[in-house]
Parts: C-alpha cells; sequence; structure tokens
C-alpha cells in the first residue's frame, strides 16, 4: 500500500481481520502503517485479561525466567493483579525456594487480593508485606531499602 497516511490508514482497518501475526519482536520506533520489506509495522497491544493464554513476549525470554527463577528468594509485585493464570502457574512451577513477597498496590484491600491470588499457587512464601498507597508512597517512604535486608 503506498500513499498518504489516511489511505494507508483506512487499507489497515479494512484489512484488519487478515493480519497474520507473528512471534517475532522488532524493536523500532513505532509508525502505525510503516513499511519495511513488503510488511506493514504496526505497534502490537493486548489488553490484560484473566484468562490470557500466553505472552506477549519472545519465547526465549520465557525459557530465560523460567531457567532463572529458581534463585528468586524476593518478589517485588507492583501495581499487579495478579490476575494471569499462565503467569502464576509458571512461577509456581519454577519458583521453587522459598520467597518473601512484597505488594505494593493503592490500598490495602487490593494488595491483599494480590497476596491472596499469589499464595493460591505453588509458590512457598517465607513471608510477605502489603504497602498501600501506590507505587509514589512506596519511593517516598524509601521502602524500598526493606527488600534488600
Amino acid at each position: 500500500v503506498q500513499g498518504s497516511d489516511s489511505l494507508m490508514t483506512n487499507w489497515l482497518i479494512q484489512h484488519a481481520g487478515e493480519y497474520r501475526f507473528s512471534a517475532r519482536f522488532v524493536q523500532r520506533s513505532p509508525v502505525v502503517g510503516s513499511l519495511h520489506e513488503g510488511e506493514v509495522w504496526v505497534p502490537a497491544l493486548k489488553i490484560p485479561t484473566v484468562q490470557k493464554d500466553g505472552f506477549e513476549c519472545p519465547d526465549e525470554h520465557i525459557r530465560t525466567l523460567e531457567d532463572r527463577l529458581h534463585k528468586v528468594d524476593r518478589i517485588l509485585v507492583v501495581g499487579w493483579k495478579g490476575t494471569e493464570k499462565p503467569f502464576l502457574n509458571l512461577l509456581g512451577k519454577h519458583l521453587t525456594g522459598e520467597v518473601f513477597i512484597t505488594v505494593v498496590s493503592d490500598s490495602q484491600e487490593n494488595g491483599d487480593a494480590t497476596y491472596r491470588q499469589l499464595a493460591s499457587t505453588e509458590i512457598r512464601v517465607k513471608g510477605a508485606t502489603v504497602i498501600a498507597g501506590g507505587f509514589s508512597a512506596f519511593v517516598e517512604q524509601r521502602l524500598a531499602t526493606n527488600l534488600f535486608d
């Protein structure tokens, strides 16, 4: 497709159901409708859902994570609800040692819910802290230093 940006945009919209997505990731400035070697490159976005069945990263990254999780003894969770089952299952399977979990959330209630999600897996929890008030409060109160004690 060649022509103006509006022609490119219209073509992309009209053919949206025909896209073939690749597991290949390319790092570059995201320009909607950018052409490269006969391919149209657009930023990939996926809305998080509870039933997500995969990961939005190269398979090599997942293999590296799986290979290294056995060394993890602390987890810092910031603003994540912990509802993605495939990721929770991956953690439960590959975190083989006991871990201390710190959850930073906007409220105590939401942080407790995230902790319960993590604790409901095979993860062996050594201890946990929930910090309400969000990431800004976490930084302002210098609570990150406690992670390294």
